[in-house]
């Protein structure tokens, strides 16, 4: 929106923000107020950014706006009221304020912006809609395929709407072709008729009622019993039926049959540990294959799929498989055991087996030892991993072939026809695409530099769990926050690790989880015997299986459009394998979202270990006790700086104007002081530094200049001055650690 009447309107929000927020706030009663103040806010800002043609999250603002006016107690009516409400304020301010009457063109311009936003929440709402609508029909398929008798939903018109894999079975076909077609069109005349007279009862009964009917098969009519049962919306009203056909009478000849037969000849030929129980849970078959398995603590006194389950989850069930009994459905899983500090990996495979009357009356579990192939495939990655990076240089030629090659022909097309002449309205698109795309470029190489590093040697002992909470979470903006649950163990967590490269690929690994989540992300902190381990889990559309071993290789990215160069889990994992650890893709837990989960895991110091990474640290350097001060005007580079400094052991404080770090020098010592140049305050950067010379002399030869200034003239003639060290920004922290280093040493 680029229209002049959009910069005035963008240019009179930012500077009655407050009276704008006050303004829509009264509009409902005084408990609200401070909700409303919130939603106000939030709508403004993003308001702005709509006006002034930038980005903005409308998915994150359609879901926060919905969730807090349903706190409000406000229907979908409603909530569209409100934000029509608040640009209802949005022009009544303007009236008050300006001296003249709003023009026409103003008026389109507020209206237009803000129907946008009414359009976010009805896509949310329709979005709403169409899920609730595809979890019923999901719900309603896994109800129907928990049943061994075959089943359909029907409409009021009999048409099918959902039907099971028995149904397709019995009419010999498959499920999926039947949706949509008539069921009464698969019965007789006779039996059609009698069910739709029955369909046709508006009745409020809730009792199943079974009618004996007869089925077309295959040009032959077969007897059977429909059972009807009426299927009720939430005002009351008949919505459709449930039709369920009955079993005919067991046969006389034994249905357990073929399965004794595959007990007594089939199973003693397995190789591998097997355990049959039944319906009781009665063992009624161990091979002396799983007694070879040697499982610590199991005694045979219960089915051995319950005794991994509870040993690896500590669930307090005593019967995991009663779920197969009643669904009928097969069930493989991969079982981690930590036992006496050692890992074993067992693949379980739970198979029910069914008589002739199709009730599941045995179950068949197998257990596989996966130990051995998994220490061999931790094997092969890492040396994969260093066979990687002696290749480095051959992958980074050919990335860098292909990366770099769009982006520049962008840059020097757009150059060549500037050099040539472009009329005078395309030289600000001309400019903004060489930037961008000369941006891309920048990153391209940075992220090349960053994996080429490879692992910095200086580990220094550190709790895991303290550093994410002051180092990562604090990075996090609070719209990211909120998508997030911290599960914290309050257990100490100690590692020797370098945090500043830890809480960077922790970070990193947050951010690709927030590329793809919905509403939710679950970040676990856990400590399974001598590791410490990170869950990482969304509610995105998770890894597709035929990516899991893809998405580690250096350079693979689904995000090249999005210009992703492909390096962060390959880094991640390669740094974690350096530690000792893993960076592994798992299966959520039950009470985690359904998408992707990653599982980071580092060693955990014992108390021999802390004390002598802790004395070869203090003997190296002896720096965990100075005090370090921050004076920045920007709160994100404030933090930025604290978390890192922090993380290192160093005693930090932060100033964000001159008066006050003038204040702070008065009443404390420091070792170093890091001065932003450019402070927007009364007292600048420079006058600080000035005024320092004067009361603090000896603390001029502790500052660190930092600026975005350096284009001036001027200012680089006065720092050079200084002889003080200048970093300018963007900078590397680990060049702001090298000067660091030598101010404290």
């Amino acid at each position: 929106m680029s229209h002049p009447s959009c910069k005035l309107i963008a240019d009179f929000i930012e500077s009655h923000l407050d009276t704008l927020i006050e303004a829509c706030s009264t509009q409902t009663t005084a408990d609200h107020s401070d909700l409303l103040k919130e939603l106000a806010a939030d709508w403004l800002k993003n308001l702005l950014a709509s006006l002034h043609g930038e980005p903005y999250r409308s998915g994150e603002w359609a879901t926060h706006f919905t969730n807090t006016t349903r706190t409000l107690g406000l229907s979908v009516s409603g909530a569209l009221s409100l934000l029509d409400t608040f640009r209802f304020s949005l022009t009544d301010t303007w009236k008050q304020e300006k001296s003249d009457e709003l023009e026409d063109q103003m008026c389109i311009c507020i209206f237009e912006a803000s129907e946008i936003f009414k359009n976010h929440l009805v896509e949310y709402y329709i979005q709403q809609i169409d899920e609730e609508v595809a979890a019923e029909t999901r719900k309603q398929k896994a109800t129907l395929e928990a049943s061994a008798n075959p089943m359909a939903v029907l409409d009021e018109q009999g048409m099918i709407e959902v039907a099971n894999r028995e149904l397709g079975r019995l009419l010999k076909t498959n499920a999926e072709p039947l949706v949509g077609t008539d069921f009464y069109g698969y019965c007789s005349e006779e039996t059609a008729a009698l069910l739709r007279e029955t369909q046709r009862k508006k009745t409020s009964a809730q009792q199943p009622l079974t009618i004996e009917g007869n089925l077309n098969i295959s040009d032959q009519e077969v007897k059977t019993r429909f059972n009807l049962r009426t299927v009720f919306d939430a005002t009351g009203h008949q919505s459709g039926t449930v039709v369920c056909l009955l079993p005919e009478a067991p046969q006389e000849t034994a249905p357990n049959e073929g399965i004794e037969y595959f007990e007594d000849h089939i199973l003693p030929l397995f190789p591998f540990p097997v355990q049959v129980i039944d319906s009781n849970q009665q063992i009624l078959y161990n091979s002396g294959a799983l007694q070879a398995l040697s499982l610590p603590g199991y005694t045979f006194t219960e089915p051995v799929c319950c005794f991994l389950k509870k040993h690896q989850r500590g669930a307090t069930e005593n019967w995991f498989c009663k779920h197969i009994f009643e669904a009928g459905h097969f069930h493989t899983e991969e079982i981690h055991l930590e036992y006496e500090g050692k890992s074993r990996w067992l693949l379980m495979l739970n198979l029910p087996l069914n008589d002739r009357n199709g009730t599941v009356v045995r179950m068949v579990t197998c257990v596989y030892d996966l130990t051995r192939r998994r220490q061999i495939q931790k094997q092969m990655e890492s040396h994969l991993i260093q066979q990687q990076r002696s290749s480095l240089v051959s992958q980074i030629a050919v990335t860098v072939a292909h990366q770099l090659r769009n982006p520049l022909s962008v840059v020097l097309g757009f150059a060549e026809m500037m050099a040539k002449g472009l009329p005078p309205d395309q030289y600000a698109e001309a400019v903004n695409r060489i930037l961008r795309n000369s941006i891309r470029c920048k990153d391209i190489v940075e992220n090349l530099l960053d994996f080429g590093k490879g692992t910095p040697l200086e580990r220094r002992p550190v709790d895991l769990e303290g550093l994410i909470k002051k180092s990562v979470r604090i990075r996090m903006t609070p719209a990211e926050d909120r998508l997030i649950t911290w599960r914290f163990s309050e257990k100490p967590t100690p590692v020797a690790c370098v945090p500043e490269q830890i809480t960077q690929i922790v970070y990193s690994l947050l951010q690709n989880a927030l590329k793809v989540a919905k509403e939710r992300i679950v970040v676990t902190v856990e400590v399974k015997g001598d590791y410490v381990r990170l869950r990482i889990v969304d509610d995105g559309p998770g890894i597709p299986i035929s990516d899991r071993d893809r998405v580690f290789e250096p350079f693979y990215t689904t995000y090249r459009n999005e210009g992703a160069v492909g390096l962060g889990l390959s880094l991640a994992r390669a740094v974690a394998s350096d530690y000792g650890g893993s960076l592994t893709i798992s299966a959520p837990t039950a009470d985690e979202p359904r998408g992707a989960c990653l599982i980071f895991q580092l060693p955990l110091l014992d108390e021999d270990d802390i004390s002598q990474h802790t004395s070869s640290v203090d003997s190296q350097s002896g720096l965990t006790k100075q005090a370090i001060l921050i004076v920045d005007d920007n709160a994100d580079v404030r933090d930025l700086l604290t978390a890192t400094i922090y993380a290192r052991g160093y005693h930090v404080d932060t100033a964000s104007t001159g008066m006050d770090a003038l204040e702070k020098m008065k009443q404390h010592q420091y070792d170093a002081i890091i001065l932003d140049f450019l402070l927007f305050s009364p007292i600048s950067g420079r006058h600080v530094y000035e005024e320092m010379g004067e009361r603090y002399p000896e603390l001029q030869e502790r500052v660190i200049f930092i600026t975005g200034d350096m284009l001036k003239y001027q200012t680089r003639l006065y720092l050079e001055s200084t002889h003080r060290p200048v970093l300018e920004k963007p900078f590397l922290i680990t060049d702001f650690f090298d000067e660091l280093d030598k101010i404290l040493s």
